[in-house]
């Protein structure tokens, strides 16, 4: 959901004619959606109660 809100949102911005930069939008996956996407599917999210 939120990188369909954010692709998005460049896409909205992209045709107001306004430049995004790309690096920004690389940032936004490579270190916000890709982490997080690691710890809750990978083992600690499957293993989180055992953890706990």
């Amino acid at each position: 959901m939120a990188s369909a809100l954010y692709i998005a949102g460049v896409v909205r911005v992209r045709r107001r004619g306004e430049r995004w930069p790309v690096l920004r939008t690389i940032g936004f996956f490579a270190l916000g959606l890709a982490p997080y996407a690691v710890i809750e599917l990978g083992f600690l999210g499957v293993y989180s109660s055992e953890l706990r």
